[in-house]
């Protein structure tokens, strides 16, 4: 049997979707399908994980160019940079600990509300960021990690919501549907790309 399908591989599935259909259609002359698939598929994930370092930098050019707006994060300025590579970084070892790298994101965006009460609710980068925790978590193979991360997104909103001065009930219901639906079309994806490794692996036995 194969490697068990994560959260981390069905995002990153989904990411390398398209070139992977690409690269299965490869002549038949082709003596190396299976490298070229791979090499492919290697190359579509690393821009997944380039577009998770291109939102650092949004989400801290965004802290550092707005320091004087009116209703900008209050800072301090040091500590809203250090803590948003702390939002982001984990999800670059998503393959390694497709549980741990969502959460460790998730507490690390809830405690910096504490010190900073608007740098989450300001950016709509760490906005997108939650949307991916929700995929991810949605993603899981095990339903209990998968339910337990949603569960915590939700703790994750529900603070945020509470220690924002202009947060309200509408502000939280909202963002709980957004999550819900992020984390419904993980799980959904999930389903879906297990079924067909399955049948892959089924076909695989069937032609021994």
């Amino acid at each position: 049997l194969g490697p068990p399908v994560t959260g981390a591989r069905i995002l990153d599935q989904a990411v390398a979707v398209g070139v992977g259909r690409e690269a299965e259609v490869e002549s038949p002359l082709d003596v190396r399908p299976n490298r070229t698939h791979e090499l492919a598929v290697a190359e579509q994930l690393s821009w997944f994980d380039a577009l998770i370092v291109v939102g650092l930098g949004v989400s801290i050019a965004v802290a550092v160019t707005n320091v004087d707006e009116p209703d900008a994060p209050n800072g301090p300025l040091w500590f809203d940079v250090a803590v948003t590579f702390v939002f982001f970084v984990p999800l670059l070892f998503r393959r390694r600990f497709p549980f741990g790298a969502p959460v460790v994101a998730a507490v690390a965006v809830t405690a910096s509300t504490f010190v900073d009460d608007q740098r989450v609710p300001w950016d709509f980068t760490v906005f997108l960021l939650g949307m991916t925790i929700a995929f991810m978590f949605g993603a899981l193979r095990e339903l209990r990690q998968a339910i337990a991360g949603f569960a915590t997104l939700l703790g994750v909103n529900a603070i945020v919501t509470r220690n924002d001065p202009d947060g309200s009930v509408g502000d939280f219901v909202w963002t709980c549907i957004i999550f819900g639906i992020a984390w419904t079309i993980g799980f959904g994806l999930a389903h879906k790309l297990r079924e067909a490794d399955e049948a892959k692996e089924r076909a695989e036995r069937l032609e021994r």
